[in-house]
């Protein structure tokens, strides 16, 4: 909706209409009987408003109008759409503009989607509450490179219209957008610092840390177990190649048995016993190589059973390091900066403790 403008439609024109509302600069009009019954709170601020040329007039100074555009949709339609990059009344309202050719959200749209939501809780109009979130989830995709701070801004005015006890749908999404690309965002320094230089985004970032750290062990853990299914193959690769050996071998015996009594009964047949030689030679040429492959094999279980224990050192080193930090941070009774006391903390990337009130870093005592 326009600034200064009203809208088009036949049935809010504004002949017609016995409730006006100003808002953002902008006039709309509506009928009480369609607004009133929709939600108690308009209900109110309407009987509340002022009477003129037989038309309730009232003042809106929480939302913008396009959120109250899209209130003013669902109340008749029970749907509302954004207004359009293109439309240039909604150009002039400030509306949600998408770039073309960039892959990612569109973080404006998310953020009108939260208004709505809000001015929906605000009115008590629950329907419209799971639309605005359902549209929210639906936009919610990968946040653009150039959109790290605004996606910041998001999460502030989320955290400003929820609350943080609550089970909300909204707080939900926006935390695993975060944890889908916790890499590519807690890898970059500006990011982080505005992360933990902000105070409005409540409860989002020690969750967002949280879901992370989480995240990470259960890949290790998955990582280990993987590990551990290649051993088992490994070994049973391995019982493999031993019974081909032990197979070889008792045919080479049977062989040579044969080539023996061969011998007793055609020492007198030298073209006989010189085939027979060569045909040894060439057995015993095959279970050099047989031999052969049995070490190579043997070597590379070696290889693998050695990597295995390593691995599993350098975890077992991790976890020690990590339980003596911790036992270290239990040890604080306050905080050396805030004193909150007793002292609860969350442990960051780096294994320091951040006290959960103003995220000052204190270092283990190892």
């Amino acid at each position: 909706m326009a600034r200064g403008k009203t809208f088009s439609n036949p049935y809010l024109a504004a002949d017609y209409a016995d409730l006006e509302i100003h808002c953002d600069g902008a006039t709309f009009f509506a009928h009480r009987a369609a607004a009133c019954a929709r939600s108690k709170v308009l209900e109110a601020e309407s009987k509340a408003g002022l009477a003129s040329e037989g038309k309730t007039v009232f003042e809106h100074q929480v939302f913008d109008a396009v959120t109250i555009d899209c209130l003013l949709q669902y109340i008749y339609t029970d749907g509302y759409k954004l207004p359009r990059a293109d439309d240039q009344e909604a150009g002039e309202a400030g509306a949600p503009i998408s770039v073309e050719g960039e892959e990612g959200c569109d973080i404006y749209e998310l953020a009108a989607h939260v208004y709505v939501y809000a001015a929906a809780d605000l009115y008590d109009i629950n329907p419209l509450k799971a639309l605005a979130a359902t549209k929210f989830i639906d936009a919610a995709k990968p946040v653009k490179e150039n959109d790290k701070s605004s996606f910041l801004d998001l999460v502030a005015r989320i955290a400003k219209h929820t609350m943080p006890g609550e089970e909300s749908v909204l707080r939900t999404k926006v935390l695993k957008m975060a944890l889908q690309q916790k890499k590519q965002l807690l890898q970059d320094e500006a990011f982080v610092e505005l992360l933990f230089g902000r105070k409005d985004p409540d409860d989002f970032v020690p969750r967002c840390i949280c879901g992370a750290i989480v995240e990470y062990e259960a890949a290790a853990i998955r990582e280990r177990t993987g590990h551990q299914s290649e051993m088992e193959t490994s070994k049973i690769e391995l019982g493999s190649l031993q019974a081909d050996r032990d197979e070889i071998r008792q045919k080479l015996s049977c062989e040579q048995r044969e080539l023996k009594n061969f011998r007793s009964t055609c020492e007198q047949a030298l073209r006989t016993r010189d085939a027979a030689l060569a045909e040894l030679a060439t057995l015993r040429k095959d279970h050099d190589t047989a031999r052969q492959q049995l070490s190579d094999n043997e070597l590379q279980l070696s290889d693998v059973r050695s990597q295995l224990s390593a691995a599993n050192t350098r975890v077992r080193g991790a976890q020690i390091v990590l339980d003596k930090k911790i036992q270290s941070f239990d040890r604080i009774r306050s905080c050396r900066h805030c004193g909150e006391s007793p002292f609860d903390y969350t442990i960051d990337e780096d294994q320091n403790a951040r006290c959960s009130a103003c995220s000052t870093r204190h270092f283990s005592r190892m």
